[in-house]
């Protein structure tokens, strides 16, 4: 919740600034601090409220995935089918409120105001808007997985060049699983900025 506010909090400080601070070096920074102190002095609140909501959905979610196990192991399999509906329902709105949640952070750095204000503000955006939203959605995952997989397919190769050069006698598999995985976390972590 706080890395999207501050992203859209920097990139609307940015963005509305005058053209000719806009190049330097320096605004860009700027923007990038402003949104920080706005999502941790302004907006803590909503931000806080819009992640306990979902983390509501998610506590009732796993303690029906727990009633499920008992279920089973009960071998009662009414209550089984009954609950893994429930736990569907409950999936499917926990996603939506994660959606939704998130634009409504977007709008809390863009426009300043509290959680439930800016989550109505961004259901009536994207009710007007849905088109829009789909193809952009779309292409920002497309650009993210195409980002992800050439950081992990640039330093997997990085990689494996480096320990060749050190030690071509040395069967490199271990370190090239940890250089993969750890590069699929920092592609992911950089690339989140567009899903």
């Amino acid at each position: 919740a706080i890395g999207i506010c501050v992203v859209a909090g920097a990139c609307a400080s940015w963005f509305f600034a005058p053209p000719e601070r806009r190049r330097s070096i320096h605004e860009s920074h700027r923007a990038v601090m402003t949104g920080v102190e706005n999502a941790f002095c302004c907006h803590l609140g909503s931000l806080a409220l819009g992640s306990a909501l979902i983390a509501t959905v998610q506590l009732v979610r796993w303690s029906l995935f727990y009633l499920e196990r008992q279920a089973t192991a009960r071998k009662n399999k009414v209550m089984v089918s009954i609950l893994r509906c429930v736990e569907c329902f409950i999936w499917m709105f926990e996603k939506c409120l994660k959606f939704m949640s998130k634009k409504a952070y977007i709008q809390i750095a863009l426009m300043g105001t509290p959680f439930c204000e800016s989550a109505k503000a961004s259901f009536y955006l994207l009710a007007r808007n849905p088109l829009n939203f789909a193809l952009l959605s779309m292409f920002g995952n497309l650009l993210r997985w195409i980002g992800v997989s050439f950081i992990v397919v640039a330093s997997a190769l990085v990689g494996f060049l480096c320990l060749n050069l050190m030690d071509p006698q040395t069967p490199p598999v271990a370190p090239m699983a940890a250089f993969v995985l750890l590069a699929y976390m920092v592609g992911s972590a950089l690339m989140n900025v567009f899903g």
